[in-house]
Parts: structure tokens; sequence; C-alpha cells
């Protein structure tokens, strides 16, 4: 009865997490295509690129407030312990992707046409990669920390 109850909470967590990071995929693949767009040379692209790029790290942000909130990555840690360390790595991570995003929106407002805006372009592929990375590693604590603990009591 335990292990039923403690497979449908991780679900549940999981399901919402992965609804939350293909939404924010999908949000940053748009603007990637803007900015590449952009970088290849369509100055009329620059006001909505600089919007975009907000409304994009808007979103992030209140994402990763949503997740800390819901505490998704401390219950995979109270459930297997041994991913503790691993947490407390994801969450540092999350302040510096903070900071990354807000370093692109400054870099944003600060860039005009050219060759700014292919290096913002570069830099904003860099920090998806970075987040993409960062998804990969909070679904693999949280699964393993349920699925192991819970496959190994057969």
């Amino acid at each position: 009865m335990v292990e039923a109850v403690r497979q449908q909470a991780p679900r549940a967590e999981q399901e919402w997490l992965d609804g939350e990071h293909r939404t924010l995929r999908a949000s940053g693949e748009r603007l990637e295509d803007l900015l590449h767009a952009l970088a290849a040379g369509d100055g009329s692209l620059e006001v909505e690129a600089r919007e975009r790029i907000r409304d994009y790290a808007g979103q992030f942000l209140a994402h990763l407030e949503a997740e800390e909130r819901a505490g998704v990555l401390e219950n995979a840690a109270a459930a297997e312990p041994r991913f503790h360390r691993r947490v407390e790595q994801l969450r540092l991570e999350h302040a510096a992707l903070r900071e990354r995003i807000g370093e692109l929106v400054a870099g944003a407002d600060a860039s005009d046409e050219g060759s700014s805006w292919v290096v913002f372009h570069s830099s904003f592929v860099v920090f998806r990669e970075s987040l993409d990375a960062h998804e990969r590693d909070e679904r693999e604590v949280i699964v393993n920390a349920y699925m192991e603990d819970l496959g190994g009591r057969g």
C-alpha cells in the first residue's frame, strides 16, 4: 500500500515537471529561431526579439519559482537520501541559471544590429543547452529516487 502511494505522488510530480519543461523548451526554440533570423541580418526583428527575450526570462523565472515552491527535488531527496547532494547541486544551478538569464536580458538590451546579435544568439544557444542538461539531471534524480527505492524492496 505504501509503495502504491509513493509511486503515485512522484508520477504526478514528474508529469507536472515534464510539462513545465516542454512548455519552456518550446518557448526557447521559438525564441532561438527568431534570434537566428536576427543574427542572419533581419534587423526588423530587434524590437520583437527584445520583447520575447524578456517574456522568456519571465517565464523561465516563474518556472524556477514554481518548481522550488512545489518541492519536487526535495521530495525526491527525502525518498532517497543519497540524492541529497545532487539536489543541492541542482539548487545551485538554479541560482546560476537565474544569473545567466538576467545577463541575457541585459545583453539583449545592449545588442544592436549585426555582429552583437550573432554573439547573443550563440550565448542563448549555450544557455539553452545548459538548461536542457539541467532538466535532464532533474528528471534523472526524480525518477531514480523513486524507481530504485521501489525496485529494491521487491
